[in-house]
Order: C-alpha cells, then structure tokens, then sequence
C-alpha cells in the first residue's frame, strides 16, 4: 500500500470463467473482516454510546467488480455466467453475515458505497438486475433503526442518480458534484454533501461560498465532503468547517 493512497489488488481474483471457484460456499467473515469487528467494537468502547458511528461497506456487485478484472467483469455481466451469479449469491450471503456483527458490535448504520451504478461500469437496466436487489437484501438485514442511520453513497462520476429511490435508508451522499442538485430536488432522504474531498486538501478554511450555496437549496441536507476523506485532509480545517456550520443560521 502507498501512504495515503487507498489500498489496491495487486492482481485481480477473478480473471476467467474457471476462476469463480475460488468463491468458496460457506466461506463466512474472514480473520480480515473479524480485525475489522473488533476495531469497532474497540472505537465503540472508547467513544461511549453518545456519538452514532457508520461502518464502511460496499455493495455486493461492488465487491465483485472490485476483484474482477474490469475486462472479464464486463463479459461476465453482459452473458449472465452462472459462475458470476453463484459468486454474487455467495458475497452478499458474507456481506450480510458482516453487516450484522458489525451492528452487534455496536455500530449505528453503514456507509454503504456502490460503486456500478454509473455508466462506466455498466449499464442501468444491468444495475436494477443486478446491483439494487443483492444490495436490498443486504439492508433488509439491518434493523430499522440502522437502516435509518445508513448513507447510501453513490461513487463515481455520471452516476444513476434515481436509483437511490431503490433503497430505504436515512440518508444519499452522492459523489458526482454535476449531479447532486438533481438528488436534491428529486429525494425524500437526507442529502450530504457541500465539500469536494479533492478541494479540502488545498484550502486551509472553510469553502464558505460552497457550503452556502448547498444549504440554500432546501432543508434536509447535511454537510459532509462527497466521498471519504482523503487521508492528508487537515484535521485543523475539519474543526474550522465544524465550527462554522455551528454558527450558520439560514
């Protein structure tokens, strides 16, 4: 892994039709996943009960795109391979048995991130058949009160931005910037965004032009950068945005 860079395969899993056996059945949450859990728990210790925490997770389409590689991807989802439905099948199966130790671990909801639902992965009609039902029943494990808590974070640019009708949760945090005024007038959910990750790692104060701009638009929307902070962004300018969205009236 590079510091301060997200980490990356050094090769991809799934490379060939015969490679889908490597998804075993059964397989449940790793000594990876089980790190994770007990991380949380420990971040939940400390904090106490006061302060709500979401926990990371992608979209079982996400995970199979993410170890595929993106040449084989695309030909697997466009002729259906069994291989590529028994794969999917069995992620969400873990993804599930995750989410729900993480919320016994004391975690209030997830930030959950897809990553397919934009042009460049693949196309609509392949995302409602493929992504929004496996994605479904990983949140139809959450209680309510964590799918309320949850952020459907919708990654990447040129995004299906009315897919997130698709999902019961709280709250949609879309990562497109061209699009977020489109999710705006269109959602019942709660909208955060106003800060372009990229942005906050060359200012030192607050963008106050920005943040305006986006609590104008309507109620309902939370300030919060477009996607997960970048691991450089100052904590110092973090405090100051806090401290201004404190003192903004509308």
């Amino acid at each position: 892994p590079i510091p301060g860079q997200p980490a990356t395969l050094a090769d991809y899993l799934i490379k060939s039709e015969s490679d889908w056996r490597r998804i075993q059945d059964n397989v449940g949450v790793g000594s990876e996943l089980q790190k994770q859990i007990s991380v949380l728990k420990s971040i939940r210790d400390k904090l106490g009960t006061k302060q709500p925490i979401i926990e990371t997770v992608f979209t079982p389409l996400t995970i199979i795109h993410k170890i595929t590689s993106p040449e084989f991807f695309l030909k697997a989802i466009k002729i259906e391979s069994p291989g590529f439905v028994h794969a999917l099948e069995r992620v969400t199966e873990t993804t599930i048995e995750f989410v729900s130790k993480v919320i016994s671990a004391g975690i209030d909801g997830l930030f959950f991130s897809t990553q397919c639902a934009t042009t460049a992965v693949c196309s609509k009609r392949q995302c409602m058949k493929w992504e929004v039902p496996y994605a479904n029943t990983v949140l139809d494990a959450l209680p309510e009160s964590a799918r309320d808590l949850t952020v459907l974070h919708l990654h990447g640019n040129d995004v299906f931005s009315d897919l997130e009708k698709e999902f019961q949760v709280g709250f949609v945090n879309p990562h497109d910037l061209k699009k977020i005024n489109q999710v705006i007038k269109s959602t019942k959910k709660v909208v955060i965004g106003g800060l372009d990750r990229e942005l906050l790692l060359q200012i030192n104060d607050p963008p106050i032009k920005e943040l305006e701009n986006f609590l104008s638009q309507r109620n309902r929307l939370m300030i919060g950068p477009n996607c997960i902070l970048r691991p450089a962004t100052s904590d110092r300018l973090l405090q100051k945005i806090r401290e201004w969205v404190e003192k903004y009236t509308y």
